[in-house]
């Protein structure tokens, strides 16, 4: 395949040209021939990229705006800094995939475990469906849900220092004995959400405490 035999060397970042092909096939056939770092890959807007196995792949940098990755398998993946806005990743398990500084605006992942993800810092999930996504002990400081829809989901025992959390729909969001210390969110807000909020930590690191 053309595309297999000139990546890395006329087309390094680029899949624009290969728009018709079925990315499935591609990430295999790359994988075969031992070309598991594709840094700065880029693929054209809506790709269709379900089904794929992109396991322990380095996607550093990956641009797959609105790409579609339902059924995929993306274990511990390496995709640092990807703008993955707009994509759908709906009932997806991310527990291992690395996403620090990753975008997610505007993204479907309702159902997507997160749970126990320790690279999550500076995580953009802005205006994201995240109805009943599992963030069970996560580190999400510096993490921006702003205005996303967190319904439904659960962040038990995880920490959010920094995270945005304004405009954030958190009905029936359970965040029993998470980390809610320096949030962008007031306490009144919080208790107000409609979130569970069971065992959180709410406050400053100097003046905290813990709601019942």
């Amino acid at each position: 395949m053309e595309l297999i035999a000139k990546h890395n060397e006329e087309h390094p970042s680029d899949f624009k040209k290969y728009d018709s092909i079925e990315y499935k096939h591609v990430f295999n056939e790359l994988r075969e021939q031992g070309k598991t770092v594709l840094d700065g890959l880029r693929l054209p807007v809506g790709a269709d990229v379900t089904n794929t196995n992109l396991n322990e792949l380095q996607l550093i940098l990956l641009n797959a705006q609105g790409a579609d990755f339902r059924g995929s398998t993306i274990r511990n993946t390496d995709m640092f800094g990807a703008d993955m806005s707009e994509t759908n990743l709906n009932d997806l398990d991310l527990s291992t995939t690395k996403l620090f500084h990753a975008c997610f605006s505007g993204a479907s992942l309702e159902n997507v475990n997160f749970s126990e993800n320790k690279s999550l810092k500076f995580t953009r999930f802005s205006e994201a469906n995240l109805q009943k996504a599992n963030f069970n002990n996560t580190k999400l400081h510096c993490a921006n849900f702003k205005k996303a829809n967190l319904e439904g989901a659960t962040l038990k025992g995880a920490t959010l220092k920094g995270a945005d959390l304004t405009g954030a729909n958190l009905k029936g969001t359970d965040f029993t004995n998470a980390d809610l210390r320096n949030v962008d969110m007031t306490e009144d807000e919080l208790l107000a959400s409609g979130a569970i909020l069971t065992g959180a930590k709410v406050g400053n690191n100097s003046t905290w405490k813990e709601l019942l």
